[in-house]
C-alpha cells in the first residue's frame, strides 16, 4: 500500500509540473459579444476650436472559428456607430493557445480579410498572457498604426463583482496610421494647397497675385502647376486607456477611458515649392511668401477626429463571467486536482504506516501466550 501511495504522490507532483502547461489553453468554444459607448468629436473645420459631438457605439463580436491543440483562429467583427455613420471592421487572429501570442498564418488580417498583417512579437488586444504580473510591461500590437505600444502594470487593482483584476494602463504616442485604417474611416489621402494654406490662415489667391508681380512668367507657370497637384496628407493616431485583466487567465474584463486622437497635417515638402522660389528668395515679397509656407510646414498637426469610450456595465459583467469560468477551470487543473491527489496519497501513506505498525505488534503480543501454553503443558 505504501508504494501505491508513493506512486500517487509522485503522479500528483508530475501533474502540477506537466498538466497546467498541457491543459490550460485558450478556449476553443469562445463566442462573446462586447459593447462600448462614448462620443466622437469632429472639428467644424480643420484646426477649429469648435467641434461637433455625436454619440459613439461599438459592438465587438469575438468567436473561435477554427482550432488545433496548439493554435486557435479567431474572427472579430467590430461594428462602429459614429453618429449616423456605420462602419464594420473585420479582424482575424491566429493565437498560440498556450502563450496567447499571435503566430504567423493566413488567418491574420485587419479591417478586411484582404489586408493581411503580421502581429508576431506582441499581444493582440483580445487577449493578454496568463499569469499577468502586478508590475511590468506587456507589448501590444495596434492594427491602426501597425506598431507596438506598452501596456503597463504598476500595481493597481480593480474588482468586477467578486473577480480581482490587475489594471494595465497604456499610452501609444502619435504614430502614422495605416492606409487600411484611413480607408476604413473614409478619410481623404490628399488635399489641395489652397485648403492646406487655410490651416495657417493663408489666402492662396492673394499670395499668387502678389507673386505674379515679381516672378517671371515661366516661374509663375511652374508654381501654378505645383499648386494644382494633389498634396499628401499625413495622419497620426494617439491612444490612451486602461484595461482590467483577470491575472490567472489573461482575459480582458474591463475596458475604461479609451481615447483616440487622430491628427492630420499636409506634407508640403512633397510639392517642392522652395525649389521654384529659391532663385527669387531675396525679393521681399517672395521672402514673405516663403515665411508663410515655413509657418504652414512647421505648424503642429490639427485634430481631425477624437474618440472616447468605455465598456458598458452589462458587457463587463458578461466578460467577468466568462473570465471567472475559465479561471475556475484553470484552478481545478492547477490547484484542486493535485491537492486532492496529494491528500489522498498522504492518507494512504498514513494508513499504510499504521497498518505496518499494527502487524509488527501482533507477533510481540502472541509470544507470551505461546510461552504460557507450553508452560501449562509442562506442568
Amino acid at each position: 500500500m505504501i508504494w501505491t501511495s508513493v506512486v500517487v504522490l509522485l503522479a500528483a507532483t508530475a501533474w502540477i509540473v506537466v498538466a497546467p502547461w498541457q491543459l490550460i489553453r485558450y478556449p476553443t468554444n469562445l463566442d462573446e459579444t462586447l459593447h462600448y459607448t462614448g462620443t466622437v468629436a469632429i472639428p467644424v473645420t480643420p484646426g477649429a476650436s469648435s467641434e461637433v459631438r455625436q454619440p459613439l457605439s461599438i459592438t465587438r463580436h469575438i468567436r473561435v472559428v477554427k482550432s488545433t491543440f496548439d493554435k486557435v483562429w479567431i474572427r472579430e467583427t467590430i461594428t462602429n456607430h459614429l453618429g449616423s455613420d456605420v462602419r464594420v471592421q473585420e479582424n482575424g487572429y491566429i493565437l498560440d493557445r498556450r502563450t496567447m501570442k499571435p503566430v504567423a498564418g493566413d488567418g491574420n488580417f485587419a479591417f478586411t480579410p484582404s489586408n493581411k498583417v503580421t502581429r508576431s512579437g506582441a499581444y493582440a488586444q483580445p487577449q493578454f498572457p496568463m499569469h499577468v504580473a502586478s508590475s511590468g510591461a506587456y507589448k501590444v500590437w495596434s492594427d491602426d498604426t501597425a506598431s507596438v505600444f506598452d501596456a503597463l502594470s504598476s500595481g493597481d487593482h480593480a474588482k468586477s463583482g467578486k473577480l480581482d483584476l490587475i489594471v494595465l494602463r497604456a499610452h501609444a504616442a502619435p504614430h502614422p496610421v495605416t492606409a487600411a485604417y484611413r480607408e476604413f474611416l473614409g478619410l481623404p489621402a490628399t488635399t489641395t494647397l489652397a485648403d492646406a494654406a487655410k490651416l495657417a490662415n493663408v489666402d492662396l489667391n492673394t499670395v499668387m497675385q502678389s507673386l505674379a508681380g515679381v516672378l517671371p512668367a515661366s516661374a509663375m507657370a511652374q508654381l501654378v502647376s505645383l499648386t494644382t497637384e494633389p498634396l499628401p496628407l499625413a495622419y497620426q493616431l494617439e491612444s490612451t486607456g486602461t484595461v482590467g485583466v483577470e491575472p490567472l487567465t489573461g482575459g480582458v474584463v474591463q475596458v475604461n477611458d479609451i481615447g483616440n486622437r487622430l491628427t492630420v497635417s499636409p506634407e508640403l515638402a512633397e510639392l517642392h515649392l522652395r525649389t521654384v522660389l529659391a532663385d527669387y528668395a531675396l525679393d521681399p515679397t517672395v521672402r514673405t511668401v516663403l515665411d508663410k509656407f515655413d509657418e504652414l510646414a512647421t505648424r503642429p498637426p490639427v485634430t481631425a477626429m477624437a474618440l472616447s469610450y468605455s465598456e458598458t456595465p452589462a458587457s463587463e459583467r458578461a466578460a467577468a463571467h466568462a473570465a471567472a469560468d475559465l479561471r475556475n477551470k484553470a484552478r481545478l487543473v492547477t490547484i484542486w486536482v493535485p491537492a486532492w491527489a496529494s491528500m489522498g496519497a498522504l492518507v494512504l501513506i498514513g494508513a499504510a504506516i499504521a497498518l505496518s505498525r499494527r502487524n509488527e505488534a501482533v507477533p510481540a503480543d502472541a509470544h507470551p501466550a505461546t510461552h504460557h501454553w507450553w508452560q501449562h503443558r509442562a506442568a
